[in-house]
């Protein structure tokens, strides 16, 4: 079976293509905009992975020409940003990019196209956030990431094709070098005062594992969250600072006071060059996001890592890299 990723060189694309590449009968193309080396596996000497670069999802023609023969195909190329000016650019390359690979899809007749998508897809609704939850994006495009992600999920999933969306929250384990700066200030004793938000997590190899667990279930144009469990801001970073080693944050910033703080740091990121926060992550900072994946798991589905495991591997990974 012949299987294209796209993104397949980032921290969820290298675990992705690990997890395929054991199947030897399947025969893996990654794509990627820029040579990038996998951080955490070694894909030399695997004769049925193989690499192009240069290819750019918001090209249709390119994307079109590298699907031929493809009966798989995993998007996982993204814009991740919370900068309020890479607006444009996140719709171009999230939802314009998105849907460049469905028409690429349906023009070589792929069977099945997996979206990775975000739970930031279904905002911050004040209650449980399932699959069928909607959320009144009109006061919050503000969001600019959120909101990119959204924006393509209904034009794929009402197509003729197969369209199967991913909706993972948090996602943390080794190989990420992102998480780097959540880490580092923590184990530097800087971090004594959490926001009062909540989020979901999931660990990479069980969103690896989700997401080729969808792929070889019979599933029409559905989507799905999968998560490994929801905790407080406090608390994530609280298990974090007791695996370093070091003291656990002590104080919460209440919740009345996430608007002014979100609002003053709006106005700080227009006219920051380069800013160090942004409006969505402050907003998210406060918000409490509790997500539901029963539907993922009724079908059959479970998570492996907890959140201390995945914790644990990710700074054994954090170490090794300083």
């Amino acid at each position: 079976m012949k299987i294209i990723v796209t993104g397949g060189t980032g921290f969820i694309g290298e675990h992705l293509v690990n997890k395929l590449s054991k199947n030897k009968k399947n025969q893996i193309l990654i794509l990627s905009r820029k040579k990038h080396n996998p951080s955490f596996y070694s894909f030399s000497g695997k004769k049925n992975i193989s690499f192009k670069n240069g290819i750019d999802i918001c090209n249709l023609n390119q994307l079109s020409k590298e699907f031929k023969g493809a009966d798989i195909v995993f998007n996982l190329a993204a814009m991740v940003s919370y900068n309020q000016k890479d607006k444009l650019k996140l719709i171009k390359i999230n939802k314009l990019g998105a849907i460049n690979v469905l028409k690429a899809c349906k023009i070589n007749n792929v069977s099945k196209l997996i979206h990775l998508s975000s739970s930031a897809a279904f905002g911050f609704p004040k209650k449980i956030i399932t699959e069928n939850t909607e959320f009144n994006w009109s006061k919050h495009k503000k969001c600019v990431y959120s909101y990119s992600k959204f924006l393509a999920e209904n034009i794929l999933l009402n197509d003729s094709m197969n369209v199967i969306v991913v909706n993972p929250p948090m996602v943390i384990g080794p190989g990420d070098k992102k998480i780097f700066k959540l880490i580092e200030p923590i184990y530097k004793g800087k971090m004594s005062v959490s926001t009062s938000g909540r989020n979901s997590f999931i660990d990479v190899r069980d969103l690896s594992e989700s997401m080729v667990f969808l792929m070889k279930k019979k599933l029409d144009n559905q989507k799905f969250l999968v998560i490994g469990g929801n905790y407080s801001i406090k608390e994530f970073n609280s298990i974090i600072a007791s695996q370093l080693g070091v003291k656990k944050p002590r104080y919460i910033i209440p919740k009345i006071l996430g608007p002014i703080i979100w609002n003053l740091v709006y106005l700080y990121e227009l006219i920051a060059k380069n800013p160090k926060i942004n409006y969505e992550n402050m907003v998210l900072a406060f918000k409490d996001r509790i997500h539901d994946d029963s539907k993922i798991r009724k079908l059959g589905f479970s998570t492996k890592y907890s959140a201390e495991e995945s914790i644990k591997d990710t700074l054994e990974f954090y170490k090794k890299e300083k």
